[in-house]
């Protein structure tokens, strides 16, 4: 079965690129694959990221002040 959506825009990271992408330590992205904290592909034994997945993760993951006038 193919996915419609997916398409040559679709961009695909190794765990390196995704800790980069992220700002984060491999190993700290490791713990978050292993705990099921973040989205990620799994392909046979390979671990890779869509980009767009890691940009929504961010974005939900953002707290906001409670009051931004202090």
């Amino acid at each position: 079965m193919v996915d419609e959506n997916l398409d040559e825009s679709v961009e695909i990271l190794t765990i390196n690129e995704a800790a980069k992408f992220l700002n984060m330590k491999v190993s700290n992205l490791r713990s978050a694959i292993f705990k099921r904290k973040i989205p990620y592909l799994k392909i046979g034994a390979l671990i890779r990221f869509k980009k767009s997945d890691l940009v929504e993760w961010l974005e939900k993951s953002l707290v906001y002040p409670i009051n931004p006038n202090d």
